[in-house]
């Protein structure tokens, strides 16, 4: 499935990025007002979150690195008629979690969040990555210090750049 990417004018635009760069331009009265609603109608592309490797993109790909999703649900383009499939199938897993007591608890270990640190290096996922992940770890008692990013982030090539440079 071709990627849903934004643009103005014909130029790309990224999600965060171009909206900053965009809005200070408009502020300094480089930009329309009409301008700055096609800058905004051309970014926001469909339903979901954005088309970069932000906070959102990055966080759904470590919930389902950590096993906290169904597999294959965090790469679900928003508008893809699966998401119907995979949250029937979310609802069900719920139930059978529930009936069997399973819990992030029995699932989620420092082996997981290493391997999601693993994954968001290799993504170059956001740095808001490290916060959640401490914050995630440190709720089910698991230690999760930054140097273990720093240890795993020199072992872990970037595979691939997905943020947007508009420069």
């Amino acid at each position: 499935m071709a990627a849903i990417k934004g643009n103005w004018r014909g130029e790309t635009l990224g999600s965060g990025s171009d909206v900053w760069k965009y809005w200070d331009e408009k502020r300094a009265g480089n930009l329309s007002w009409e301008e700055w609603c096609e800058i905004e109608d051309g970014i926001a592309r469909s339903p979901g979150h954005c088309m970069t490797m932000g906070t959102a993109s990055t966080l759904t790909a470590l919930a389902e690195t950590l096993g906290l999703t169904m597999p294959g649900a965090s790469s679900i383009p928003a508008v893809d008629s699966a998401h119907t499939r995979i949250a029937a199938a979310a609802g069900r897993q719920i139930i059978e979690n529930v009936w069997l007591d399973r819990k992030p608890s029995g699932i989620v270990t420092e082996r997981s969040f290493e391997n999601a640190i693993a994954v968001d290096m290799a993504l170059g996922g956001s740095t808001n990555a490290i916060v959640h992940l401490i914050a995630m770890a440190g709720r089910l008692g698991i230690p999760l210090p930054l140097e273990k990013f720093d240890e795993i982030s020199r072992k872990v090539p970037l595979l691939a750049n997905h943020r947007q440079d508009t420069r």
